[in-house]
């Protein structure tokens, strides 16, 4: 029997992605160092992580919650099963229990940027901006080449009014993907609210030129 090695990413757009995290590196992860786990509990768990997945990816999220449950009972270590748990957790809108598993996997692994990404875009759609900013804070530490959390920190930057921050973590999104959603947009809307509107139109009319059609009216408005 194999595992399926996937975890459940959620992005800010409710989008899953899907690791090549390999089982080996999760799997036998305890703080009890005479904790054995037998060879029928690592079969029964791979039966319950692969029902998981299954049953998320089918939009089955209690199914997939009591097969995630089962998973940890069976292998309770494991980051995938816990970030996985904590994503349909979410999608079911038990907040506090995604939380909670986003938080359990940082205190087993405190270099897991799934889980601190997970958790800080949980907080941010939650209101808790100050703590969303240091666990996007901590994912950019981990890897400074993952374009989603500058972008999420920016509108943080944004909402409170940090413009010179703002932009540049708009700078690096852009210098990451020329092509990021939103990222010309709302860097023309920061200029504007600096007061560069003249910055704000050069960045409208980038954001119009790669297809976001609603840039346009701010052009004809406030550039012509």
């Amino acid at each position: 029997m194999t595992i399926k090695s996937i975890k459940l990413l959620l992005t800010w757009f409710a989008i899953f992605s899907f690791s090549n995290i390999s089982f080996s590196k999760n799997i036998a992860l305890s703080s009890d160092e005479n904790f054995y786990i037998s060879q029928s509990n690592i079969d029964h768990y791979i039966f319950y992580y692969n029902s998981g997945i299954d049953r998320a990816r089918n939009g089955d999220y209690k199914g997939a919650l009591k097969d995630y449950t089962r998973a940890l009972v069976l292998m309770p270590g494991s980051i995938d099963a816990y970030i996985n748990r904590g994503t349909v957790k979410r999608h079911l809108g038990d907040y506090t229990g995604a939380l909670d598993d986003y938080t359990k996997v940082i205190a087993i692994d405190k270099n897991d940027y799934i889980a601190f990404y997970n958790r800080a875009t949980l907080k941010d759609e939650l209101g808790d901006y100050e703590g969303a900013l240091k666990d996007y804070n901590r994912v950019i530490t981990l890897r400074p080449k993952y374009v989603h959390p500058y972008f999420f920190r920016a509108l943080i930057h944004k909402r409170n009014k940090n413009y010179k921050e703002a932009i540049f973590d708009l700078n690096m999104v852009l210098s990451l993907d020329s092509r990021y959603p939103g990222a010309y947009k709302n860097r023309g809307i920061v200029k504007e609210l600096d007061g560069d509107l003249q910055g704000a139109c050069a960045d409208w009319r980038r954001a119009f030129g790669i297809g976001r059609h609603d840039a346009k009216r701010w052009v004809a408005t406030q550039c012509e």
